[in-house]
């Protein structure tokens, strides 16, 4: 499921404590004496209130609103997306293999939006990202190709043997190859991927790395 938004009223003083006076500090001018802070802005520093508070003018929201949208994008690597008006997931998406390490790439990948209800059906979490499929080699199983495929790094788990898994590998050339396959089992540190129709799938011999990424989760259809 999809992390709901922090609510920065969780990190404020319990309320009633404090008051909203009629007139707030703006940018540039100090605080008023007995005038009292909005919670939110309890425990920035004048510096910090003042550019939270600019930030937030130009993105037209909340100083609370701003400072929740930025605590989001910091923390969650599913970002939110609310300047459409709509509850939105963003995910890193890859429509070629990936250039690099999974973990080195994923910073910079180009990010795909979909809706909430999208993305709680197909049980994206914190870390997931799209990869679309190039061929017809799964289609057996039920992949065609085109398809958006929900990827979950295994992190430090072991794979099991007949996950759909997604494979990156380093070529002879030091070019990244990636592929999705199904695992069935392991010679050594080498594994053994089948395709959609059950057929041993070859790793080049002259292959210098071979990483077992994630595995596939969910898909949307044909793009």
């Amino acid at each position: 499921m999809v992390a709901p938004y922090t609510d920065v009223r969780s990190f404020a003083r319990p309320q009633g404590r404090m008051m909203l006076t009629q007139e707030r500090p703006g940018p540039g001018r100090k605080k008023k004496k007995g005038e009292v802070l909005e919670d939110w802005a309890i425990g920035f520093a004048p510096s910090v209130r003042i550019v939270i508070e600019e930030k937030a003018e130009v993105d037209d929201v909340t100083g609370p609103e701003w400072v929740r949208r930025a605590v989001e994008e910091k923390l969650n690597p599913v970002e939110k997306a609310n300047n459409d008006g709509f509850n939105t997931v963003r995910l890193p998406v890859f429509y070629d293999a990936p250039c690099g390490p999974w973990s080195a790439v994923l910073e910079s990948a180009e990010r795909f939006t979909i809706n909430e209800a999208t993305a709680d059906w197909l049980e994206i979490k914190d870390g997931d990202a799209f990869f679309q499929v190039t061929g017809e080699s799964m289609l057996a199983a039920g992949i065609p190709h085109g398809s958006l495929v929900v990827i979950r790094p295994y992190g430090n788990k072991r794979p099991s043997r007949n996950d759909i898994v997604f494979v990156q590998i380093l070529n002879q050339y030091d070019v990244w190859e990636a592929t999705i396959k199904r695992l069935d089992g392991w010679d050594g540190e080498i594994p053994r991927l089948l395709d959609g129709e059950n057929k041993p799938y070859s790793i080049p011999e002259t292959a210098k790395k071979i990483d077992v990424v994630g595995r596939a989760i969910s898909q949307m259809g044909v793009l």
